[in-house]
């Protein structure tokens, strides 16, 4: 079991036409805790990350 924090990397393309400065990516991630005996039902947590287009 793993318990703490997680790192998760992602990559995206960035459409040629998106203009340059800063951004907000907005999307769910969808997670499910678990224990040995039994599972949560999965449920989504919203995510921002800002990020700067050159």
């Amino acid at each position: 079991m793993i318990e703490g924090k997680n790192v998760i990397k992602v990559s995206a393309l960035v459409p040629a036409e998106l203009a340059k400065g800063d951004h907000e990516l907005k999307f769910a991630l969808t997670v499910q805790a678990c224990d040995d005996k039994t599972c949560l039902p999965p449920s989504d947590i919203p995510v921002s990350i800002k990020l700067t287009v050159q």
